[in-house]
Parts: structure tokens; C-alpha cells; sequence
């Protein structure tokens, strides 16, 4: 679900991080790490965009990611509990 960096020598030097990105996201990768340059992430957002546009990558795709992503943080992520500030007075006993 989620891939390596893309910034990476291998994805870099073989097909560019935009190419590499939208290569990923089309073989099934649902989250694409980059993590050094953010001006990347705008040109891979582009090239997936206009990939998504001309049917080069089917719509269906993005669907697909985006319920394994969703599926992923219903599994993982767990509700998150309030508790109040009186609870935590209470629990160390700090009246």
C-alpha cells in the first residue's frame, strides 16, 4: 500500500520521480513517499492527474486506492477518546 521513497537512486536515475510515481501508483501503489523534495509532489500530482485524465490510467484505479486506503485506517487506526481534564486530576490524584 505504501511505497518506498522515490527519490531513491533505482526510481531517480532510471525514470525520474514524476515517471516513477505514476508508474507506482498505476502498478498499485496507493501512498508514494517522497521525502526530500516537496517540489516533487506537485509534478508527480500532475502527471498522475493528467494520467487519470486521458484514461492513460483507468479511474477505477484511483477508486481501488483509495478503499485499500481507507480499509487500512479502519483497521489500524484506532477512534480517538477524549478524556477530561478532571479524569487526568483525578487519576494522579491531583484533586
Amino acid at each position: 500500500i505504501i511505497s518506498d521513497d522515490l527519490e531513491m537512486g533505482a526510481i531517480s536515475k532510471a525514470w525520474g520521480v514524476t515517471e516513477g510515481a505514476a508508474a507506482s501508483f498505476e502498478a498499485g501503489a496507493d501512498i508514494l513517499l517522497i521525502c526530500r523534495e516537496q517540489n516533487h509532489i506537485q509534478e508527480c500530482l500532475k502527471r498522475i492527474r493528467g494520467k487519470l485524465l486521458r484514461g492513460k490510467i483507468p479511474l477505477q484505479r484511483l477508486h481501488e486506492s483509495n478503499e485499500r486506503i481507507r480499509k487500512a485506517k479502519e483497521k489500524f487506526l484506532q477512534p480517538v477518546t477524549t478524556v477530561s481534564l478532571s479524569k487526568v486530576r483525578e487519576y494522579f490524584n491531583l484533586g
